[in-house]
């Protein structure tokens, strides 16, 4: 290829070539600009699919005009060849930057670089354009660090034709890959907004989120699907909470739980978090009448150039004692009316800013929802940002029997919204509010996935008395439902009990005893039956140790009859 002519750009030299074609350096014969021409593979060339799909997105792609995006010039699909003459970008592509200096980006030249980037893609978003392969060797950074994005729309152009690629496996490098693409579901921008939170983990911890060492794409595969990307903060200490939190949220497994566009990462990026904006605390006297606590350095200073002749004892002396005196005004004072506390910026802290650090949301809630309704919440496993649980709604309709379904969750202790996004299933949903009282009350609305039908909610934390009662009263509702077998839950069974049952019936009755414990069923035919069942109130996921001595037995003898 090298020296001829393609679209009037002569072909200079090869600057590299992958799973999907060649790239090379051209220059317009005319205007004397450079190009990159990249050619795709012959195998791709060859479909009669891919070259309809290569002329479509090649037509859009053309219309893209973005300071952070590389430029299509134009497109060939002429002859043997299948082709794209693009902008040429001089400068380095982020994972090479990153293997040449063996270190991470420092965060603040992190920031500067990947909001860049959040703005290229939200531009090419709102124009109903996925990239599906985004991953640090895609940005090349230029001379003055302006980032720009290549290859959008090219994974599309042979997408549903992956066997034709040279690896054989699914477009998009593995390790950057969303859940769902892993899993060959539908991609929208939020399968765009995952690969981005892996290409910032990168930057900023220096290496990828998984070992391909000792890994397989296998394991890795799964890990995408299952398990989150290790903690930055493990990695790298001093990573501010607003990248820590930003990175968590956009790798969430679940697309609702994500940001839903870049817009959304770019504001979670740009908030000045607790941690950064309160330091140490001194006392500032005023002329007011009132106590004010500074947050801010201390500084210990003396004008008078004697006092710095004191022993070191001393001062060592005077600080503890300080010190002791803020934490007694501290913790004296956090409440009372006389008492303002300010930040740096001598600006006043809310009542909100003082009880973020002390909101704990382990516990039930109840309120009520359209129509009546009651809804019960158990939240567990709160560390300051997600948790788990289950939410059981009690309607009307359905008489004293309630459905239950579990959930994970997600708390932004800088805008105190709180995502709960419950597992597939019946009736299943997102529930999105706004914590308030230190954590005690929570509002907002639920939108469920099967129809986009949605209402308000309103719960209220219950004191540790509430707690029991509710407790309780769901435990004898779960476990004093009578279901179509009740005797395998209270008698041994024998032969006669068994004899005539279909293996249906078997399989049923020998399930019923872990749905009386609320054993959530994982198979497709046992959920569908159990959650008909007015009594079932599916909770928790392992349940062999609550199974009485009659009950095992009862399991065991069954299970000799479904051979």
């Amino acid at each position: 290829m090298i020296g001829k002519v393609v679209l009037n750009y002569k072909i200079i030299s090869l600057i590299g070539e992958g799973g999907m074609g060649k790239v090379y350096l051209a220059e317009h014969q005319s205007l004397g600009r450079l190009a990159a021409i990249k050619i795709l593979l012959p195998e791709l060339a060859k479909n009669e699919h891919i070259r309809q799909r290569f002329i479509n997105e090649a037509r859009t792609l053309s219309k893209l005009n973005h300071q952070n995006i590389v430029t299509l010039y134009d497109f060939s699909d002429a002859g043997d060849d299948l082709l794209l003459v693009m902008e040429y970008v001089e400068g380095i592509s982020v994972d090479k930057m990153i293997e040449k200096t063996n270190a991470p980006i420092a965060e603040q030249r992190c920031m500067h670089i990947f909001k860049q980037v959040l703005e290229g893609f939200s531009y090419a978003h709102k124009r109903g354009i996925v990239h599906r392969d985004i991953k640090p060797a895609n940005i090349v950074l230029q001379s003055d660090d302006t980032p720009k994005i290549l290859d959008f729309g090219i994974a599309k152009i042979v997408e549903g034709d992956v066997k034709l690629t040279k690896t054989g496996t699914r477009m998009g490098s593995v390790v950057y890959m969303s859940p769902e693409q892993v899993m060959g579901r539908e991609v929208d921008q939020r399968s765009d907004i995952y690969s981005l939170g892996v290409t910032l983990f990168e930057m900023i911890a220096g290496r990828i989120p998984y070992d391909t060492r000792t890994e397989s794409e296998f394991d890795i595969q799964t890990k995408i699907v299952r398990e989150p990307i290790p903690n930055i903060r493990s990695l790298i200490p001093s990573v501010s909470e607003a990248v820590e939190s930003a990175i968590t949220k956009s790798t969430q497994k679940d697309v609702n739980y994500r940001f839903q566009n870049c817009e959304e990462f770019i504001i979670a990026l740009s908030r000045n978090t607790p941690a950064q904006l309160y330091d140490k605390t001194v006392i500032q006297q005023t002329s007011m009448n009132k106590t004010v606590f500074q947050s801010g350095p201390v500084n210990l200073s003396q004008n008078n150039s004697s006092k710095k002749n004191y022993l070191p004892i001393i001062g060592i002396g005077a600080a503890i004692v300080l010190a002791i005196v803020v934490l007694f005004y501290i913790i004296s004072n956090n409440d009372n009316p006389d008492v303002e506390i300010v930040n740096a910026d001598n600006q006043k802290l809310t009542a909100t800013d003082k009880t973020r650090s002390t909101v704990d949301l382990n516990g039930y809630y109840e309120g009520t929802i359209k129509d009546g309704t009651r809804w019960i919440v158990k939240i567990t496993g709160f560390d300051g940002k997600t948790f788990e649980g289950y939410n059981t709604i009690y309607w009307p309709s359905k008489g004293s029997g309630g459905l239950t379904t579990t959930f994970t969750g997600y708390y932004d202790k800088v805008t105190e919204e709180i995502i709960m996004n419950e597992s597939d299933g019946k009736g299943s949903g997102r529930f999105t509010g706004m914590l308030s009282s230190g954590g005690k009350s929570i509002q907002g609305s639920w939108s469920r996935y099967s129809d986009g039908g949605s209402f308000d909610w309103d719960l209220r934390k219950l004191n540790n008395q509430q707690e029991n009662v509710t407790r309780q009263g769901s435990e004898r509702e779960q476990t004093t439902g009578n279901g179509k077998f009740p005797e395998a839950s209270t008698r041994y069974l024998s032969a006669s009990d068994l004899s005539g049952l279909s293996l249906y019936d078997l399989k049923i009755m020998r399930n019923e005893i872990f749905a009386r414990h609320g054993y959530i069923f994982k198979t497709d035919d046992m959920r569908n039956h159990f959650e008909s069942q007015s009594w079932y109130s599916g909770r928790y996921s392992n349940v062999e140790n609550m199974l009485s001595d009659i009950e095992k037995s009862n399991v065991n003898f069954i299970k000799q009859y479904e051979r």
